[in-house]
């Protein structure tokens, strides 16, 4: 196969990027298009050599599109117009725009790309751009096929239950496709997920010292009682049914795989008080035995309910009672403390490398907005080998 020139629209910080980089497909991502500043650092921290363009999707001329001479458009359109927890607005929302024009401008050009992936939150599949997308792809004689798909499927701790279409021009895909909405994958996935798994490792010791690397500080609130062991639900089989009962991996991984055990001094990561108190009945507690987590969005850090779960950390400190008054409130549960997933954490629960970093330059709520916009680079890259390998 000779190398694919792949454009990357909606590239937010580079997970269409490293999913690519993930199947092992021969190409390249010939130019990345985002209008987000600061996911555009993170894409450039990351990946140098990319041409990135900073515009809007419909700010593009057919000529512009044309002139990269691409094969492969991998997508990951604004979800807000679609989510559960948005206004539902659909295609009538002003930021489905730019997706709409895109459906315009692929029948125009010189050369239509061969394949096609969009990812996209659930929610979509019931919107009319989705149905005028459909209409597109057939009416240009695209073979086509459309997924629900979770991570807790693929044996990766984190629900987050995603759209997903893949389509190849004038040619059938090699397993049966359906005009139902699959979820799960053709059986000749399996022996790919298997494999791809192996390549999902993290160095935490690493990690472990990132975490610890500025000043250590104390806590004097010991709020201990007010946990409950109810609180915390370890196993994948609490997530929604629609993503337990089809789990395909041969298990799902410990989050201690992915994060770690570990308080860390990073205060940003710290609960304070009042906020503690007041969310104590909306969080979502896991340990790093844990073999699930909630999904994680853009609102991490700023609100508890439903923008994914805490970490209750074991450690062995001792409380430090009167030494110091922390001024900024955070708060101790005794051995067992409770933190945010660090930016980094959640990233890897995304499958992003290892490799994969933060620029210092943005805060930690820009980073956990940024993670939180973004794709699970497992899932992705398995299904790019789909769509492209016979």
């Amino acid at each position: 196969m000779d190398g694919l020139r792949v454009l990357e629209l909606y590239s937010g910080i580079g997970g269409m990027h490293c999913a690519f980089n993930l199947s092992a497909i021969p190409g390249e991502i010939i130019a990345a298009v985002d209008i987000n500043h600061h996911a555009n650092m993170v894409y450039k921290h990351n990946f140098k050599n990319t041409k990135i363009l900073q515009k809007t999707i419909e700010g593009m001329k057919l000529e512009e599109y044309d002139s990269l001479d691409f094969d492969c458009i991998l997508m990951s359109p604004p979800c807000q117009p679609f989510t559960r927890q948005g206004k539902q607005s659909g295609s009538s929302d002003n930021r489905a725009q730019s997706f709409l024009a895109l459906i315009d401008i692929i029948p125009k050009l010189k050369k239509k790309p061969k394949f096609i992936l969009m990812e996209n939150v659930k929610g979509f599949d019931k919107d009319e751009a989705r149905n005028i997308f459909i209409r597109m792809l057939k009416k240009e004689n695209y073979s086509y096929q459309e997924f629900l798909l979770s991570p807790i499927q693929f044996g990766i701790p984190n629900s987050r239950l995603r759209y997903f279409l893949i389509a190849r021009l004038n040619e059938s895909f090699n397993f049966e496709t359906t005009r139902e909405i699959l979820t799960t994958l053709p059986e000749k996935a399996f022996e790919w997920i298997d494999e791809a798994s192996n390549e999902i490792t993290f160095d935490l010791d690493k990690l472990r010292d990132e975490l610890n690397s500025k000043e250590e500080c104390y806590f004097t609130e010991n709020l201990t009682a007010n946990i409950k062991e109810s609180q915390i639900n370890d196993s994948y089989e609490n997530c929604a049914q629609a993503e337990a009962k089809n789990v395909f991996a041969k298990n799902v991984k410990k989050l201690e795989e992915f994060v770690v055990d570990d308080m860390g001094h990073d205060t940003d990561l710290y609960l304070t008080r009042n906020i503690f108190l007041k969310s104590l009945r909306v969080m979502d507690l896991v340990t790093v035995k844990s073999t699930r987590t909630n999904c994680f969005t853009k609102n991490y850090g700023r609100y508890l309910e439903g923008t994914g779960s805490l970490l209750k950390v074991n450690s062995n400190k001792k409380d430090l009672m009167d030494v110091i008054m922390d001024k900024t409130e955070h708060i101790n549960i005794s051995k067992n403390l409770i933190r945010f997933f660090s930016p980094k954490e959640i990233a890897n629960l995304h499958c992003f490398p290892d490799e994969f970093e933060f620029p210092d330059e943005l805060t930690t709520m820009q980073k956990w907005k940024c993670i939180g916009n973004s794709l699970n680079v497992f899932i992705v890259g398995i299904l790019i080998k789909l769509m492209i390998l016979d």
